[in-house]
């Protein structure tokens, strides 16, 4: 059913119309009749009809005056200009102000007929579009919810997943120009009701935040992590301020609620997909290193030190295992596990923080093995089990296994077959960033690939895809632990050219992703 208005200063006019618009138009609805332009306003203001028909010359506000303060809020309404003018100025300002059509007095009945008909299909069509426009957009942030959802899903777990990505930013109706990451965490609520206030609380955010731009949150345990990029592109003075009006609105949203204690962290501004996990790592780090409730900013500027007595236990360390005191080493660990508190077991960055520690050892002791041994699988360090770890003491029980692995022991340097295998392990080593393989590996080692992967297995209990593997994964903690280099440079100087493998196969060889190292990095 339609809505239409008749404003006309002649009542009779105005009547005539009504008369002819019950006849031929049954299910029309007729609005009341106005006789000046400011009625018209108003009326048009209060009862948003589909279509209206003006006379443009009535007392006061004229017809095409009223039309013309109406476009500024209403672009939809048709209009049909009935008037005794035929002057070009007249119809030149009506076409100007998008009128449907224009006809003159007196009337003619199968004119206006046939011209409110055309109008009405019109009106049919437009709605039909909206309709259609709407239910694409409703599908399409439907769709982009979920690939969102399901990125940042993978983003928390610690291997991003590309694919999603990338349909996440094709859904998008606008062009990608980077996100923060943003974490609200320690949430002082009551445990029976802690999951469902925390979801309700991301649902009420992403609604809010979705107005402006894109958003998408998860949460994870007692947290919220969102992900959002504006709508628009931010220039580089800007960027500041819309992070800060858009952790504004998140802790207005949290008051309403309820929520008085929400520690909220920020992110930098990250406008590569490949280091959104250092985000993740930084909007963490943030919201938990604040005593206060509140909004903090990851400060790029006063990165967190590793502590002097953590690079003099490394070096005491060192100096003890190269020349083969392992066991005052031990004693050195023991008592060091000894003077730490952890806080409730901070297992996790306990844990990382112990694997870097045996990592510079493990580097430091290279020059003191035969080169073929540097890759036996009875030595290997296998840093899964330092996650595994469930206290202190179990921790420390495995730095000290790691020491013992790490102690220099005899080998069968000088065998025809560890010179093969000491030639394959030096090319390896050159070329571990190249796409390298058994059989070209085996020609320049000048054996078959096939008498090679025997010799690989019967002298140092490895494959050639482990090797290459603790290879790269080892120079990917090399340059993890310098903290200079991002994670799209780590994994393409490892020898990974593919962003999402690289996480999966860091995930499995450490036991950790590259944000939760980075999260607990001193």
């Amino acid at each position: 059913m339609y809505r239409i208005i008749i404003a006309d200063d002649e009542e009779i006019e105005c009547r005539a119309l009504e008369m002819m618009i019950r006849n031929e138009f049954p299910d029309m609805e007729i609005l009341p009749y106005v006789q000046n332009g400011i009625d018209l306003v108003a009326s048009v203001e209060k009862n948003h009809p589909d279509i209206a028909i003006i006379d443009i010359n009535m007392p006061g506000l004229n017809g095409l005056d009223a039309l013309e303060m109406i476009r500024t809020r209403n672009k939809e309404l048709k209009v049909i200009i009935s008037s005794a003018y035929s002057e070009f100025q007249f119809a030149k300002k009506a076409m100007k102000l998008g009128v449907s059509d224009y006809i003159l007095k007196p009337l003619n009945r199968e004119t206006f007929c046939e011209t409110l008909r055309k109008v009405t299909q019109q009106v049919s069509a437009e709605a039909e579009k909206r309709y259609e426009e709407n239910r694409t957009k409703v599908q399409i942030e439907e769709i982009n919810g979920v690939v969102g959802s399901e990125f940042l899903s993978s983003l928390m777990l610690g291997e991003p997943d590309e694919k999603s990505f990338l349909m996440m930013q094709s859904a998008m109706n606008y062009e990608y120009k980077g996100c923060i990451l943003i974490c609200l965490k320690n949430f002082e609520l009551d445990p029976a009701v802690r999951k469902q206030k925390i979801r309700e609380l991301k649902e009420k955010v992403q609604t809010e935040l979705g107005q402006f731009g894109y958003c998408v949150g998860k949460t994870y345990k007692d947290e919220i992590c969102f992900l959002l990029t504006p709508g628009r592109e931010i220039a580089e003075n800007e960027k500041r301020k819309w992070m800060e009006d858009t952790a504004a609105m998140i802790l207005r949203c949290g008051e309403r609620e309820g929520y008085q204690k929400i520690h909220l962290g920020v992110s930098t501004w990250q406008e590569d997909p490949y280091e959104m996990l250092t985000g993740l790592a930084e909007c963490r780090i943030a919201a938990g290193s604040q005593k206060q409730e509140g909004v903090r900013f990851y400060d790029t500027g006063k990165k967190k030190q590793k502590p002097k007595e953590s690079r003099e236990l490394i070096e005491l360390l060192i100096r003890e295992m190269k020349v083969g005191r392992t066991e005052k080493a031990k004693e050195y660990v023991r008592k060091s596990f000894d003077l730490t508190e952890y806080e409730n077991w901070e297992g996790n960055s306990a844990a990382i923080a112990s694997m870097g520690t045996v990592f510079y050892i493990e580097s430091a002791m290279i020059d003191k093995l035969n080169v073929a041994e540097r890759y036996n699988k009875d030595r290997q360090i296998l840093w899964p089990q330092a996650q595994a770890c469930r206290s202190k003491e179990e921790l420390c029980q495995w730095v000290c296994h790691c020491l013992d692995l790490l102690t220099v022991k005899n080998t069968q340097a000088g065998k025809k077959s560890r010179e093969y295998v000491e030639k394959t392990i030096l090319y390896m080593e050159k070329h571990y960033m190249d796409d390298i393989s058994l059989e070209q590996t085996a020609e320049i080692s000048g054996i078959s690939s096939f008498y090679l992967s025997r010799l690989l297995k019967q002298e140092l209990n490895q494959t050639f895809v482990g090797i290459l593997t603790d290879i790269r994964m080892a120079n990917a903690l090399r340059m993890l632990f310098g903290g200079k280099h991002s994670v799209k440079e780590i994994a393409i100087q490892s020898g990974y050219n593919n962003i999402t493998y690289f996480y999966k196969v860091f995930k499995k060889y450490t036991g950790t992703s590259v944000g939760e190292i980075r999260e607990h990095m001193e």
